[in-house]
């Protein structure tokens, strides 16, 4: 996120964070989020819209339309 946040001229601030860390409840979930507003206390961080698996099929499918 750091190395993103460094080269790129974020406009839109949302975070959401997926598998383990970001289902999990707790110590690690937390000390991540906090690391995370270190970097801009502006992020927005929030649970994914849809599940990661539907995201990467549309990809494909968009990458098999395109070609």
């Amino acid at each position: 996120i750091k190395a993103v946040y460094h080269n790129l001229n974020l406009v839109n601030k949302e975070i959401a964070i997926i598998g383990s860390l970001g289902n999990s409840e707790g110590y690690f979930n937390d000390e991540l989020k906090k690391a995370i507003l270190k970097i801009d206390p502006g992020f927005n961080i929030h649970e994914s819209l849809i599940e990661p698996v539907v995201g990467s099929a549309f990809q494909a499918y968009e990458n098999a339309k395109n070609n």
